[in-house]
């Protein structure tokens, strides 16, 4: 083993007699370097000290310890999983990037609760499983309203009003779809992301096709021009015919511009974002027709002609959506009244329940009878939007669009012109059973 080292403990000093210090060399075979010759040679105060260090380091080589330790390559971090809260964060984050829409902060809020720390590489279809079972003891508080004939105590007489119940309900299927659908987008993507482990999950038969359960309510021409002739505020107005005219979310319908009619100076075709509101508005904009009579209604409650409307500032907004929540509510149920007491209380609720969406269907539905062409229509309301754009959009020039679109107008005008011949008959019945 000697031949491996050698020591040798001297003093040091300057002048002759007089010790400064204690040297040691320890020269050895480094083995951790195929032998080489290494030289270390420290001082020290006293001849004790550096014997002890010697001693020190004789029994470490031999040992192989301490400065004479085997190098052990350092081992990589263990990877520490990944959370579902964790991942979620980044998820939402990229979302947000792409949209606006804020529904996806609420179902991710509601995903991060039940899943929370678990680990995302972990979740298994029995996981989803457990997850829709919970769904379907989840309840919610809902307002049901409904119009009643009831005695006023304070009147002394029965009259008709408004009766609200709170109620707790079980969540609609359209509601849950929403979490299976997030769920698996989220899935897709961090298997794109390559999070470490995380595998396919098969959601087969949690997520329920969109036509089941939809809501069927629609408004007829009667319907509207008697929610017009209740409308107290002209913004409100303009937006109730906008929702009915071109059939648009009521999310699109807030984001128009003046800008979004730029298009070869045919102001009948608008572009509008769709409804997730995607910051790439270039390629998620769709061509929407807007009718003879809404375009009159944005020039009249601007105060411009149509000239004018085209020098307004690109930034004006079409739509003014501010403090009309309220105002919404009242038209509902003066609207409501209005009908309960002509004894159709079948409309009367149906008002009372109206919803902004329920302006779609009407619209899908008065676009049909007018004999429109399936692929207008899907593009008009936003269906299939990105595959029926490329096919025949992308495709058509403006002229023909609208062409297609005065089926829409003759078909409007013979609904409204029917309206009002009905309403000239019963005003002469009136006048004549008054004479």
């Amino acid at each position: 083993m000697k031949k491996d080292y050698r020591t040798s403990v001297y003093p040091k000093g300057k002048r002759s007699g007089k010790v400064e210090c204690w040297r040691l060399d320890f020269v050895y075979k480094d083995k951790n370097n195929n032998g080489k010759e290494e030289t270390y040679s420290p001082r020290f105060d006293t001849r004790s000290e550096a014997v002890a260090e010697r001693d020190k380091l004789i029994s470490d080589y031999k040992n192989q310890t301490g400065m004479f330790a085997p190098i052990r390559e350092p081992q990589p971090e263990p990877i520490k999983p990944v959370t579902f809260r964790e991942y979620a964060a980044e998820y939402l984050e990229k979302l947000l990037k792409r949209t606006k829409s804020k529904s996806y902060i609420s179902e991710m809020r509601v995903l991060n609760d039940y899943f929370g720390d678990r680990i995302l590489a972990e979740l298994k279809r029995k996981d989803i499983e457990a997850f829709e079972e919970w769904l379907d003891e989840q309840t919610t508080e809902v307002v049901r309203r409904e119009i009643a004939w009831e005695y006023d105590e304070k009147k002394k007489t029965h009259e008709w009003t408004i009766k609200e119940t709170k109620v707790l309900a079980k969540l609609d299927w359209s509601t849950k779809n929403h979490f299976y659908k997030r769920l698996s987008a989220m899935n897709n993507q961090a298997i794109l992301d390559e999070v470490p482990n995380v595998g396919r999950i098969n959601f087969a038969g949690f997520k329920k096709p969109k036509l089941e359960n939809v809501r069927k309510v629609t408004v007829n021409y009667s319907e509207l021009e008697i929610l017009l002739e209740n409308c107290y505020k002209p913004n409100l107005c303009l937006e109730v015919l906008g929702l009915f005219e071109t059939g648009s979310r009521l999310s699109e319908l807030k984001s128009i511009t003046r800008s979004d009619f730029d298009n070869d100076e045919i102001l009948a075709i608008g572009q509008v974002l769709n409804s997730k509101k995607k910051i790439s508005d270039r390629i998620t904009k769709r061509p929407v027709y807007f009718s003879k009579r809404l375009r009159q209604a944005i020039y009249d409650y601007h105060g411009v002609t149509e000239e004018g409307f085209k020098r307004l500032p690109a930034e004006t907004p079409i739509f003014d959506p501010r403090s009309l929540r309220t105002a919404w509510e009242g038209l509902r149920k003066r609207v409501a009244l209005k009908y309960a007491e002509k004894e159709d209380t079948a409309t009367a609720n149906k008002i009372l329940n109206l919803q902004e969406k329920d302006f779609r269907t009407s619209h899908r539905t008065n676009l049909k009878n007018a004999r429109i062409m399936d692929s207008f229509r899907d593009v008009q309301t936003g269906h299939n939007q990105d595959s029926i754009t490329a096919r025949h959009y992308e495709h058509s020039d403006y002229e023909a669009i609208v062409e297609e679109f005065e089926l829409y107008e003759a078909y409007s005008e013979r609904m409204r012109a029917k309206i009002k011949e009905r309403t000239a008959t019963a005003e002469q019945s009136a006048v004549a059973a008054a004479s």
